[in-house]
């Protein structure tokens, strides 16, 4: 139906059924602060000996081998980074063993997430 100003009349007052929202809607609820807390560092939970090899031994290599283990939120390490290296023999004996090991996950904000261990072996003769 026309109205006498030859708009379409909905059948309403002027300045009700409006689709702004209504008084009793709230603003929304302001975002959570991003969590700040410093990840835990993973622990250990079950770990392979790490053997001095044989033919290092006998070759008379000796050395400190510093490593990092990157645990994922599962506690498995999924990846082994050399940050000193006492030669190829005494890094992979030292690499074989970690990539063996579980660890409680690190945890951050209350949540497992991956993180870094890093671990240092001094190998010596005549020990």
């Amino acid at each position: 139906m026309a109205s006498p100003s030859g708009q379409a009349s909905t059948g309403r007052s002027p300045g009700t059924g409006s689709t702004s929202a209504s008084s009793s809607s709230r603003p929304p609820s302001p975002a959570k602060p991003a969590c700040r807390e410093q990840a835990t560092r993973p622990r250990p939970i079950s770990r392979v000996p790490i053997d001095y090899p044989a033919a290092a031994r006998q070759r008379g290599l000796r050395g400190r081998v510093t490593m990092v283990a990157i645990v994922d939120k599962r506690g498995r390490v999924r990846r082994v980074e050399v940050t000193e290296s006492a030669g190829s023999v005494l890094d992979e004996a030292m690499k074989k063993a970690l990539k063996q090991w579980t660890f409680e996950p690190a945890r951050a904000c209350g949540r497992a997430v991956t993180g870094r261990y890093p671990i240092r072996r001094t190998f010596e003769l005549g020990g």
